[in-house]
C-alpha cells in the first residue's frame, strides 16, 4: 500500500511538471527513477545522468535531471521496438534462476528509434524493479519480421540484422542491425562485402528499397 502511495504522488508529481506537453485527457501510468548514458558499463555501475521516465497511454516522456523544462515526448509510433526482460513469476523457478543470472542487464531497457538509432536507461531504486518496463512492452508493439545473420569473418563473426516493419506511412523494412566485437562494417575491407550482401537480403526480402543501399 505504501509502494502504490508512492507512486501515485509520483504521477501527480510529474503530471503536473509534464502538463504542458501533454494532450488532453492524457493519462499518465508508470513512472521510474533511471539513469542513462551511452557507456553501458556507467549504468551497471549506477552512474550516469538522472532521468525521470515516464510513460502516459500516448507517449514516453524522458525528463533529464528531474528538469521538467527539458522533456523529450516519444509517441510509441517514433519507437521501433523495445528491449526490456520483464521478472518471471516468482512460482517459476527455473525461469527465475535465468533471470538472476542476467544480473544488472535485467534491469536496462533499451529503446530502438527508426534509424538504426538507441539510447538505454536503468532504474536505480533499490530493488531495481521498474515500472515504465513492462508499460513499454504493452504498448508499443512487437514489430520485428525476422533476425538475420551475415557472417563476415573467418571466425563466424559479422553483424545481426532485424527485419521489422516500418515507421507509419514507410515503404518496405526498417533494418536494424549490431556488429559483433571487433567487427568494423565502416571501413574497408568489410563495408563493401557488409553493403552488398546487407542489400541481397533486402532484395530476397522483397524490400522495394534495396537498390538505393549499397
Amino acid at each position: 500500500m505504501f509502494k502504490e502511495f508512492l507512486t501515485r504522488r509520483a504521477l501527480a508529481r510529474a503530471a503536473r511538471g509534464l502538463a504542458p506537453r501533454m494532450e488532453q485527457n492524457e493519462q499518465l501510468i508508470a513512472f521510474d527513477i533511471c539513469r542513462t548514458s551511452s557507456d553501458l558499463g556507467e549504468l551497471f555501475r549506477n552512474r550516469g545522468i538522472r532521468v525521470d521516465v515516464v510513460v502516459s497511454d500516448q507517449a514516453l516522456y524522458l525528463v533529464r535531471n528531474g528538469d521538467t523544462r527539458t522533456v523529450d515526448r516519444l509517441l510509441f509510433d517514433d519507437i521501433a521496438r523495445v528491449g526490456y526482460t520483464p521478472p518471471p513469476s516468482p512460482d517459476d523457478m527455473a525461469a527465475s534462476l535465468q533471470y538472476a543470472m542476467l544480473g544488472p542487464m535485467a534491469k536496462l531497457i533499451v529503446v530502438h528509434l527508426w534509424g538504426n538509432s538507441s539510447f538505454a536507461f536503468m532504474p536505480y531504486q533499490r530493488n531495481g524493479r521498474s515500472e515504465v518496463g513492462p508499460e513499454l512492452l504493452s504498448r508499443v508493439p512487437d514489430r520485428t519480421v525476422a533476425t538475420h545473420r551475415i557472417e563476415l569473418l573467418p571466425d563466424g563473426r559479422g553483424v545481426t540484422v532485424i527485419q521489422s516493419t516500418g515507421p507509419r506511412g514507410s515503404i518496405g523494412f526498417n533494418w536494424d542491425f549490431t556488429p559483433d566485437d571487433g567487427v568494423d562494417v565502416d571501413g574497408e575491407p568489410l563495408s563493401s562485402e557488409f553493403k552488398k550482401r546487407m542489400n541481397q537480403l533486402m532484395r530476397d526480402a522483397g524490400d522495394p528499397n534495396a537498390e538505393k543501399r549499397g
